[in-house]
């Protein structure tokens, strides 16, 4: 009996690893139906990308974030995360603040794309693992 509870804890391994990726900004981009501008040095906004398989996304800029859970989609070396109605954290109630996000990262060279409203931004990512515990098996002492 104990060696069948080894194996199916062998095949439903207790802690998961999320693919998680980190992106940033080394110039500005803003495009409309107009035309693209890009600024860089010290004449450009940072932006911090976190996202993960979960669909966990996070976009700061300014003053706070835009985060919350979106969707995944994978196909091939493309990763796709989106998601609609993120507020802005330093100031949730304003609804003129309201940004729907898509961010694309290309796994083979850790090249993303961030789009909304505001920024049409190429990123620089990096690709990192997090522990996700799902569940703890408590163990009686004797």
């Amino acid at each position: 009996m104990i060696k069948i509870i080894v194996i199916i804890l062998a095949l439903f391994p207790i802690i998961s690893f999320a693919d998680s990726w980190s992106c940033s900004n080394d110039i500005e981009v803003m495009c409309s139906k107009d035309g693209c501008r890009a600024a860089g040095g010290d004449d450009f906004t940072p932006i911090d990308v976190r996202v993960d398989q979960n669909g966990e996304m996070r976009v700061c800029a300014y003053t706070g974030c835009w985060g919350g859970k979106g969707k995944v989609s994978v196909d091939g070396v493309f990763t796709t995360f989106y998601g609609k109605g993120f507020r802005f954290s330093t100031s949730p109630d304003r609804d003129d603040l309201v940004e729907d996000l898509m961010v694309v990262v290309d796994g083979r060279d850790n090249v993303g794309f961030l789009k909304n409203s505001i920024f049409t931004q190429p990123l620089i990512c990096s690709k990192y693992s997090h522990q996700k515990t799902e569940k703890a098996i408590k163990i009686p002492r004797k």
